[in-house]
């Protein structure tokens, strides 16, 4: 059943870190699927402090600024969100990233496989595609 209202489109940020084939992902509670981990910037922050500090308050991972390379960004459907909404996300992967604990308002953490990637929402199943492919443009 969809939300009804208004359409809410929302803008945030999204680590697309991959190992072993598999995105990292997370899952707030109370939610059917999951999500790169990132979210909204607050007023004043860059894409990147903003990443920095969603992934802190999500996972518990402190990533290195320096480590962290832009994607691209994608565009899809929002899910939980009012009929027509669109979620655009700006992707980063990082060099590294310590060990993810769920915390805050994140229930779950997951390594999602390609074969598994309907249990992502729809522009975390981009992000996850493009990291694929520039890891194959890079290897070729």
């Amino acid at each position: 059943m969809g939300v009804t209202g208004p359409r809410n489109d929302v803008y945030r940020v999204g680590l697309v870190y991959v190992a072993q084939e598999r995105l990292l992902a997370v899952r707030a509670r109370n939610r059917v699927l999951f999500y790169c981990p990132g979210g909204q910037p607050e007023p004043g922050e860059t894409r990147e402090t903003a990443l920095i500090r969603e992934v802190w308050e999500e996972i518990g991972c402190v990533l290195p600024a320096s480590g962290l390379r832009f994607l691209g960004t994608v565009q899809a459907a929002a899910d939980a969100r009012p009929a027509g909404s669109i979620v655009r996300m700006d992707c980063f992967t990082s060099t590294s990233l310590s060990a993810a604990t769920p915390s805050g308002e994140i229930g779950e953490v997951q390594w999602i496989s390609w074969p598994e990637r309907a249990r992502l929402g729809a522009a975390s199943q981009q992000a996850f595609e493009m990291r694929l492919r520039s890891r194959d443009e890079q290897a070729g």
